[in-house]
């Protein structure tokens, strides 16, 4: 019964349309792809540089009360409501979404489109980035083994 439950989970979560982003332009191998988006990344970080804000959360420390009370010769204290969170820092890159931007253009000037494409089901057959780029009415969907592509 927990065999025929957990493949029940499995086949239910491969079900699920997963889909994935890439560059499509017909005739192109994922090698090219690949060099084409690093030159335009590389230009952009030169363009329009990192520019990291950090930003400190003080936290939070409150005592809360402290109720006592006393029975006989014995008095029982209890604090109540406290609460501590640690101060934290966190950093950001604040010209992240403008040089996302300009890497899309550049890619755009190359010729490429940004797609969003679902991944094959098991035992469907669908464009892999290894092979060069079919026309897009041919391709239904990415081949789950298709290499990863750098973002």
């Amino acid at each position: 019964m927990q065999k025929s439950l957990a493949l029940l989970a499995v086949l239910g979560l491969t079900a699920c349309a997963q889909s994935t982003a890439f560059f499509y332009k017909p005739g192109t191998i994922q090698v090219s792809k690949q060099k084409d988006y690093d030159a335009c990344k590389i230009k952009s970080f030169k363009e329009i540089p990192q520019n990291i804000v950090t930003t400190y959360n003080p936290g939070v420390d409150n005592p809360g009360t402290l109720s006592c009370y006393t029975i006989g010769a014995t008095t029982q204290c209890n604090r109540v409501g406290a609460l501590y969170i640690a101060p934290s820092t966190s950093s950001e890159d604040v010209n992240e979404g403008m040089r996302a931007r300009f890497i899309l253009d550049c890619m755009n000037k190359k010729g490429y489109v940004l797609l969003k494409m679902p991944i094959c089901k098991i035992g469907e057959t669908g464009y892999n980035s290894r092979q060069k780029a079919p026309s897009l009415d041919k391709i239904k969907c990415l081949d789950s083994k298709s290499p990863a592509f750098d973002f």
